[in-house]
């Protein structure tokens, strides 16, 4: 019992955690935007299996409470849950947000003893749904893109990749592929379209400050210079395109991706300092510099360093003397790793609120 009151209260304590996130996003603040943006990609990054050490592993369960995964929420002590039903949670996520959104709106006129105005209700309700949606777009990403892959084994079986349990083709598999396939097509690509179309429309018909416009679209532009009103799908497409790296390849596949992509992000970056305020251009360029670094580094983890770990296939936390020399450097270079990236989290927040 005392076991599943903490479970409860955790739980409890990272949903009200995710909500705070969503509201100050909702709110445009554009330095928590480009904070959430560049701690979820160091977060996608130390999900690569590039043989990162107990420490890092512990940095990497505390950043996916940004990635508002659900499995860190998985009250497996509080019942059967499995692998599946995560899965399936993570896809409704966006949609239970909205529905608690509109309960809200409802409960509070009941409270008030107001008319409930069902269409202003349902634009908030909508204008709740994009905003949940782009917030969690890489983890959504992950989830769908996480049905395709197959794992082959010696029986000449095929189980899942990322659902261990579940048998490719099988019944469950199947329903996996049919729900994330519909969700690619009607969530993560439709929502993103229609959201940057409309925003292109009100930006043409010069009416980004009508009250619709503000509701829906404020958070996604009011950031940004005129000419960069869009730019939000670039930091959109950052995002996706390393969610999508990540369960593609071999670990230093992905790592050497994911090095390629943030570079040609850093040069547009650079290029067009999109930000209306100097210091938020600043963050963001030192957050993608940090995050680079911090991929370079964990591609040293992956294989042996030294000439003995290589000649003796040394393993994390051989400190035999073969291996000695092996794991010192790696405990060096898992060292650097996890302050650069603290590094990188304090000099964001420095730049965001300080400086």
């Amino acid at each position: 019992p005392a076991g599943a009151v903490v479970a409860v209260v955790c739980i409890a304590l990272v949903l009200l955690c995710w909500v705070g996130i969503e509201l100050l996003v909702g709110h445009a603040y554009p330095v928590v935007q480009v904070l959430l943006t560049n701690i979820q990609v160091l977060a996608i990054i130390a999900s690569f299996d590039l043989r990162w050490t107990r420490t890092l592993r512990h940095l990497q369960t505390a950043l996916s409470i940004v990635d508002f995964d659900v499995d860190f929420v998985s009250p497996s002590c509080l019942g059967t849950w499995s692998e599946t039903s995560s899965h399936l949670l993570q896809l409704l996520l966006p949609f239970l947000f909205t529905a608690v959104c509109g309960l809200f709106h409802a409960g509070r006129a009941v409270l008030r003893r107001e008319a409930l105005d069902a269409a202003d209700v349902g634009r908030s309700m909508a204008a709740h749904f994009v905003l949940i949606t782009m917030t969690v777009f890489h983890t959504l990403t992950i989830r769908c893109f996480q049905a395709f892959s197959c794992t082959p084994f010696p029986d000449e079986t095929r189980y899942m990749t990322h659902l261990i349990s579940v048998e490719c083709w099988s019944n469950s598999h199947m329903l996996i592929v049919a729900l994330s396939s519909l969700y690619i097509a009607f969530v993560l690509v439709l929502t993103p379209a229609y959201s940057f179309l409309s925003l292109r429309w009100h930006i043409r018909n010069h009416s980004l400050h009508s009250p619709l416009a503000v509701r829906m679209w404020g958070w996604m532009h009011s950031s940004y210079e005129a000419e960069w009103k869009l730019w939000e799908a670039v930091m959109l497409f950052r995002r996706f395109a390393v969610a999508l790296i990540s369960v593609l390849g071999t670990p230093l596949i992905k790592a050497a991706l994911t090095i390629v992509t943030l570079t040609a992000m850093l040069a547009a970056h650079v290029w067009a300092r999109p930000f209306i305020n100097a210091r938020v251009d600043q963050l963001d360029f030192c957050s993608i510099c940090g995050t680079i670094l911090f991929t370079l580094l964990g591609m040293l983890l992956y294989p042996n360093i030294t000439e003995q770990g290589q000649r003796w296939g040394c393993t994390e936390g051989d400190w035999g003397e073969k291996c000695r020399s092996e794991s010192t450097v790696k405990a060096v270079v898992a060292g650097l790793a996890l302050a650069l990236a603290l590094l990188t989290i304090v000099v964001s927040l420095t730049l965001a609120f300080f400086v």
